[in-house]
């Protein structure tokens, strides 16, 4: 037995801890000290833990997962479920990661959580700010919609393909194939998922949508 023992040791130190993370947050809004508020953090899963705001600070740690989307967010007293205020999502990619949850929201110290924000930004951008003077066309909204759409469609679905094929191991390349998902057929869909990780490949609801196509 005792021979055993250095061997049980050594077995036991090869096996690397798990990476952690952790939540450093901060909010002054008044609404945070109200009896009743906490915050909460929560996965695709439902909650996973929540805490009260002391001094104007509250933390959170768990286990880094840069596959997926995490939020944190408070909950106070009459809160409306569609109020997004006090609201911060973010990828928990790395061991300290800074929350600032009062107007305007800030995560820092994630860059994949950078990267999913500047994803969005340079959609709205396809979406909203057309490289097309359409000021001078005679066309109602719809049409005017429809052209946007026509003439925009091809950028917003090449950037999310380079952004897919770049990021097929984690919540961004997640985010950017949901997008994929609601405009490409069938046939390309399951080539784009075949080049993904499995969290992707066995996510339900991505095998639900492109089974419906």
């Amino acid at each position: 037995m005792a021979a055993a023992l250095p061997l049980l040791l050594l077995l036991g130190a090869c096996d690397p801890a798990e990476d952690r993370f952790t939540v450093r947050g901060t909010i002054t809004d008044p609404l945070a000290t109200e009896p009743g508020s906490v915050v909460y953090m929560t996965g695709p899963d439902g909650p996973i833990d929540s805490v009260l705001v002391s001094d104007s600070h509250f933390s959170f740690s768990g286990s880094i997962d840069k596959t997926k989307l995490l939020t944190v967010y408070l909950s106070y007293p009459e809160r409306n479920e569609w109020d997004k205020s006090f609201t911060a999502v973010f990828v928990p990619d790395s061991e300290v990661i800074g929350i600032d949850l009062d107007y305007p929201v800030t995560v820092t110290g994630s860059p994949l959580t950078d990267a999913v924000n500047d994803y969005q930004e340079q959609l709205l951008k396809l979406y909203y700010e057309p490289e097309l003077d359409m000021e001078d066309l005679d066309l109602d909204e719809e049409q005017l919609d429809s052209l946007v759409r026509v003439v925009q469609l091809p950028k917003i679905l090449d950037l999310s393909r380079q952004t897919y094929l770049s990021n097929t191991d984690n919540a961004l390349g997640m985010q950017a194939f949901f997008l994929l998902v609601t405009e490409l057929e069938r046939e390309e869909l399951e080539t784009l998922l075949d080049q993904g990780d499995d969290f992707i490949k066995k996510n339900e609801k991505i095998k639900e949508l492109i089974e419906n196509k």
